[in-house]
This record gives structure tokens, C-alpha cells and sequence, in this order.
């Protein structure tokens, strides 16, 4: 997913990474972290500047956040009619949502950012029960950017460790497919020969 990532955003370069994490945001079934993994290596092989590919990073981080929760402030609960968005927020994701700003409040859109799962019903929510955008930018804004440049410069500077582990798994796969390969041609021989063996019963006649 990475590689494939990392050769669209060769095309496209920081318009591609801000489309792909934007779209992450809505709802995209695509770990955010995937993205940034891929930002990372991109200006680690020199196709971007690091520092600007954390900013592109934040800024579609941030404006997806911020579409997911000026949805959620606008229309509240008549957005659950959507069926693309049923798909993320669902009853169950809701109830625990509402469970966790019980618990801790504003701080609930600081700490989402940090867990995948549950961003996008966090945030959804965050509309719905009238946290405030000042609020909700502050929160979001600060998680963000701690949490993204750290991950960015960290797969950047370990770019040769990350580049070397994929090549391993690469050929771990080749060789983990040709031995399922060979297993599977041994039990097809197996059953070919266990069912012409000379001691087999023949069948019965009628």
C-alpha cells in the first residue's frame, strides 16, 4: 500500500498527499498513518521537502476534521440518513462517543487524533453537541500538530531502515508464495497416487 501510494504521490506530489489525507478524513477506508508513512518516505528519497510535506499533511488533516465536524454541527443527526456515512457512524460508535466526551470532555477531539478508530465519530460528534469551533480548531489543530510532523520526520530519518524492511518482505512473500506453491503440488501428486495405488479397493459392481 505504501509503494502504491508513493508512486501516486510521485505524480502528484504534495496536491496528491492533501487530496489522499483529506479523503482519509471523510472516511476513506485508509489509515491516515499510511499516508503520513508514505509523506515520510517520499521526502526521505527526495521527491519532497520534508518540512513542507508536514505542512500539507496537517492542513488536509485538518480540513477533513473540519468538514466531519461542521457536518455533524449543521445537520446533527439527519447526517446518520447518509448511507456512505452509516458506514463510520454507526449506533454503537455513537453511544461510546458520547460515553468518552462524558469522560473527558473537550480533551475527547485532543486524544482522538491519536487512535485511528475513532476520529471521524469523534469529531462528527464534537458538531452535534455544540462543542465550538474555536474549541474544536484548538484541539484538533494542537494534536495534529504534534502527533504528524513527529510521525513524518520519524519515517523520515529512518528511511533506509524502512526502504531495507521492505525489500526483505518482499522477497519473504516471493519465497513464502513459491512454498505454497511446491505444497500444493506435492498433495495434488499425493492424491494422485493414493488414488491409483495398487492396494486400493476397487469400487463394487452392482
Amino acid at each position: 500500500m505504501v509503494d502504491l501510494l508513493s508512486v501516486y504521490f510521485e505524480q502528484f506530489t504534495y496536491a496528491g498527499i492533501f487530496v489522499v489525507l483529506l479523503l482519509c478524513g471523510l472516511g476513506l477506508p485508509l489509515p491516515e498513518e499510511t499516508v503520513i508513512v508514505a509523506g515520510g518516505f517520499l521526502a526521505y528519497k527526495g521527491y519532497t521537502n520534508l518540512y513542507m510535506t508536514m505542512v500539507v499533511l496537517v492542513i488536509g488533516a485538518l480540513t477533513g476534521d473540519g468538514i466531519i465536524y461542521f457536518l455533524g454541527r449543521k445537520w446533527g443527526d439527519r447526517v446518520l440518513g447518509i448511507k456512505f456515512l452509516r458506514t463510520f457512524l454507526t449506533k454503537d460508535k455513537i453511544r461510546k462517543t458520547r460515553e468518552y466526551f462524558d469522560r473527558y470532555g473537550d480533551k475527547a477531539v485532543f486524544l482522538a487524533r491519536f487512535f485511528a478508530g475513532i476520529r471521524p465519530v469523534t469529531f462528527f460528534m464534537a458538531g452535534t453537541m455544540g462543542m465550538k469551533s474555536k474549541k474544536f480548531l484548538l484541539m484538533d489543530g494542537l494534536a495534529s500538530v504534534i502527533s504528524i510532523p513527529f510521525n513524518t520526520a520519524l519515517v523520515y530519518y529512518l528511511g533506509a531502515d524502512i526502504e531495507h524492511l521492505v525489500l526483505t518482505l518482499k522477497r519473504v512473500n516471493r519465497t513464502l508464495i513459491l512454498i505454497l506453491c511446491l505444497i500444493c503440488l506435492l498433495w495434488l501428486l499425493y492424491q494422485q497416487k493414493k488414488r491409483y495405488s495398487p492396494g486400493q479397493p476397487s469400487c463394487p459392481k452392482e
